[in-house]
């Protein structure tokens, strides 16, 4: 069982702010108090009980935005890579081929 006792403060805070995030993003639809482009007031509105981090160059809510950005930071996040990274064996074969002192032969035979 997890003795929460022993987790460090610091931890905990960075522990419960990202459950935070989190759940905001995964329920940005239903907390968000307007849609993600919806135009709701004027340009550049201060803050405000309305809109509580005001509204931007177009009118669209800044706390709305914010939620439903944080969607696509964690989709990122988490996105598995579909492919490998091509600069790793890249760069590899180029310390094999710059150690052989042949680097003209190593980038005909390379793959990458």
């Amino acid at each position: 069982m997890l003795d929460i006792r022993r987790i460090p403060i610091p931890a905990l805070i960075g522990l419960v702010l990202t459950a935070l995030f989190v759940l905001a993003a995964i329920l940005a639809p239903w907390i968000s108090p307007h849609d993600n482009a919806e135009i709701v007031g004027d340009v550049w509105e201060p803050m405000s009980a309305a809109h509580w981090l005001g509204t931007d160059n177009l009118g669209r809510d800044l706390l709305s935005r914010m939620i439903y950005g944080a969607r696509i930071t964690l989709f990122i996040a988490v996105l598995p890579p579909r492919c490998p990274s091509r600069s790793a064996p890249y760069s590899v074969s180029r310390r094999r081929c710059s150690a052989a002192g042949s680097t003209r032969s190593c980038r005909a035979s390379s793959t990458c």
